[in-house]
């Protein structure tokens, strides 16, 4: 829900900027939609291979020889891989372009309008945390927009299309893949937003430190005219272990959760693989489909 209110407010914030980059975007997501189509497709030359040559009773496929049939598979799975990258490279530069352009428009936004707040604001405020705000808030905000927002967008079509095709196949190795996303969901409910909240501490602390080494450079004249480098150099070296300390514990809290999703992922690919290979043995499924579905798996996870 917190992830959904957040992607809410970005398109909010930035829906005029984003309908102006409207075809690049546009051509970005029938890239997107190329590469999930050739991403379903790449473990299917496998399975061909697998039930007509290497299970046993196997008997060909179409009456091809066995070498033109790997052959065959093969060139396809260097087909269907190669026309996948392409259409990820046009995606990802395409959402890299459009969401660089809306981030230079916001940043200039932002300088005309901290031109025109008053003296009293400029005075009030420490120069080093707007420095910050326009630098390092905005790259971040960057890395929002291009590196997570929308490629979300392709992750969840992704995610959808993997679970209708892994429905399709087999509902019962379907059901049983599905039973750890709650676990998911409960780790995420637990560790997001101490993550959330080790980030804030972290980008206030990078704010005060900022503001001091602005601020100190600024006064340089005045700090050895009255010799204090010395306690400004402590005072310095604290917001820096106080910044190291904040990162440290957000590093940590994001190495959790992605180690426990590491450990649940495979939980439930092994179960999946139990299951599929009891229903292959009984001939409800083939060889070929349980490794496709075990490929959707790690894909979908």
């Amino acid at each position: 829900m917190a992830g959904g209110l957040v992607v809410t407010r970005l398109v909010r914030a930035f829906k005029a900027d984003l309908l102006g980059q409207r075809w690049v975007l546009g051509g970005s997501f029938v890239a997107l939609g190329a590469e999930i189509a050739f991403k379903s497709l790449e473990p299917w030359p496998l399975k061909l291979v697998i039930d007509h040559l290497v299970a046993p009773g196997a008997g060909g496929w179409h009456g091809l020889e066995s070498k033109t049939l790997i052959a065959l598979a093969g060139i396809a799975l260097v087909l269907v891989v190669g026309l996948r990258s392409t259409a990820t490279y046009f995606s990802t530069l395409g959402f890299s372009l459009a969401g660089n352009r809306v981030l230079t428009a916001v940043r200039l936004r932002l300088v005309d309008h901290l031109q025109g707040l008053s003296l009293g604001f400029h005075t009030r405020t420490r120069s080093g945390d707007l420095v910050q705000r326009l630098s390092r808030d905005v790259d971040l905000l960057k890395e929002v927009l291009v590196t997570a927002l929308l490629p979300l967008l392709g992750n969840i079509a992704t995610l959808a299309v993997l679970t209708a095709i892994m429905w399709w196949m087999d509902w019962r190795l379907a059901f049983v893949a599905l039973i750890a996303l709650p676990l998911f969901g409960i780790l995420a409910w637990r560790l997001v937003p101490r993550i959330h909240t080790a980030a804030r501490m972290q980008r206030l602390r990078e704010g005060d430190s900022a503001a001091a080494l602005t601020e100190t450079l600024g006064a340089m004249r005045v700090v050895q005219s009255l010799a204090l480098e010395g306690r400004l150099a402590g005072t310095i070296a604290k917001q820096q272990r106080d910044t190291g300390d904040a990162d440290v514990r957000g590093r940590v809290l994001v190495a959790r959760l992605e180690r426990s999703v590491d450990v649940l992922t495979a939980a439930a690919s092994a179960l999946v693989l139990v299951v599929g290979a009891q229903l292959a043995r009984s001939g409800a499924i083939s060889a070929g489909d349980l490794v496709v579905f075990l490929s959707y798996l790690k894909s979908a996870y």
